[in-house]
């Protein structure tokens, strides 16, 4: 990897502790940002890496192999299901090693989920547009998941990659859920079920016996990675989501750059960083009917089993022009947040631009916000027992500057 690439980095982490110097907020501040820096910059290698376009051998974003989907037999713009056809693509990628598998020309309709695999990058051209069924019997059978913070078996997300590396979703094209569709009416008749996902993890039923589906009406999030490393996500825009839109569970090394999250549904937070660990998010922008970047580590008896934080997450240079919430910890905070960096975040509306639920048992240690901005709403509300080493800077609201400590109760 060229060595310019990780002193991009350097720079940033370094300019990040000059700060923190500046503020007089002492050697330790600056000693948790000098190890981020490291683990951070080594982290986010082979992500970079993965955008060479074929510089390296695990990257499933290059180009000397693309096979596109039109090739195996998915027609465009006649409402013809291509699940089949995409779905061949990957298993022939996947058998070759590793390529991109190209949706481009058209809309092209997908009765039900797809399974990304290993070294595979979903590449969705600028004039195209992958649009989902709505019918929630398309997305049965149950597979395994995390809901809310506890561990079930559910309806299958629009696209789901469980423990698989090198993954990849990019392009300038568009991602439809058809969220409001068949998905829609499910919010009003999940209680029951939602009840009983909380009480099955509160009393720490056996994961295979938390059977969900038809007949409980919850709602899957979009896109979900679950147990996997080495992801990358660019340029794509996601609308329309049933749920959450893009979920991040158990994960390690990713990057999600310069993608647009348009989606007002109920419930439709744009990124969950959820119990995942070494992720970069930057140049993204968030329309969003729920919070724009929320960090979860999960609920209660459920989270405190698995016991993974989220950790080592450097959020940059998004826009959020309508959302909820802005950045968001939790709530399912069980597993705790630590060494999360958010700076130059635009806001242009939000109820809140930082939303902070948690309870004492569920620490959130050394988190940076630095050069946020909302152009109406308020900066921080929440209420937090175990709130450690947060560094806040340089915040303007409503056009009034703000700079301190975060103190919270």
């Amino acid at each position: 990897m060229p060595s310019s690439s990780l002193k991009g980095i350097d720079r940033h982490f370094r300019r990040m502790i000059n700060r923190c110097k500046k503020m007089n907020m002492g050697n330790l501040i600056v000693l948790w940002i000098s190890l981020f820096q490291v683990s951070a910059a080594a982290s986010v290698t082979p992500l970079i890496q993965m955008e060479r376009g074929g510089r390296e051998d695990h990257n499933p974003c290059r180009t000397d192999d693309t096979l596109w989907i039109t090739d195996f037999g998915a027609i465009p713009d006649r409402g013809d299901d291509s699940r089949a056809a995409i779905m061949n693509a990957v298993s022939t990628c996947l058998k070759r090693g590793g390529g991109v598998v190209s949706v481009a020309g058209g809309t092209f309709f997908c009765k039900g989920p797809l399974s990304l695999k290993s070294n595979v990058n979903l590449h969705i051209a600028g004039n195209a547009r992958l649009l989902f069924n709505s019918d929630p019997d398309d997305y049965l059978p149950a597979l395994f998941t995390r809901w809310e913070g506890v561990e079930i078996y559910n309806y299958s997300p629009m696209i789901y990659a469980g423990e698989q590396e090198n993954v990849a979703i990019t392009g300038n094209g568009v991602i439809d859920g058809n969220g409001p569709e068949g998905w829609g009416e499910l919010r009003s008749r999940q209680s029951p079920a939602q009840n009983r996902v909380r009480e099955q993890g509160a009393a720490l039923l056996p994961v295979a016996k938390r059977q969900f589906g038809k007949g409980d009406y919850l709602r899957p999030p979009f896109i979900q990675f679950i147990n996997c490393r080495q992801i990358h996500v660019e340029g794509v825009t996601l609308t329309n989501s049933p749920f959450w839109m893009l979920h991040l569970v158990y994960c390690s090394d990713f990057v999600v750059r310069d993608a647009t999250f348009r989606s007002t549904n109920s419930n439709n937070d744009g990124i969950d960083i959820d119990s995942s660990m070494n992720g970069l998010i930057e140049a993204c922008t968030f329309f969003t009917g729920d919070d724009a970047i929320v960090f979860k580590s999960g609920r209660d008896q459920d989270g405190w089993r698995v016991g993974k934080a989220t950790r080592n997450i450097l959020v940059r240079n998004c826009q959020i022009p309508q959302a909820l919430h802005g950045i968001a910890f939790g709530s399912e905070l069980s597993g705790g947040i630590e060494n999360v960096m958010v700076e130059d975040i635009s806001c242009r509306y939000a109820k809140r631009v930082m939303q902070l639920q948690g309870l004492a048992e569920s620490p959130l240690n050394r988190i940076s916000f630095k050069d946020v901005s909302v152009e109406n709403g308020e900066t921080v509300s929440g209420e937090m027992k175990n709130f450690n080493e947060v560094l806040c800077g340089n915040f303007s609201v409503n056009g009034t500057g703000e700079s301190a400590l975060l103190s919270i109760e």
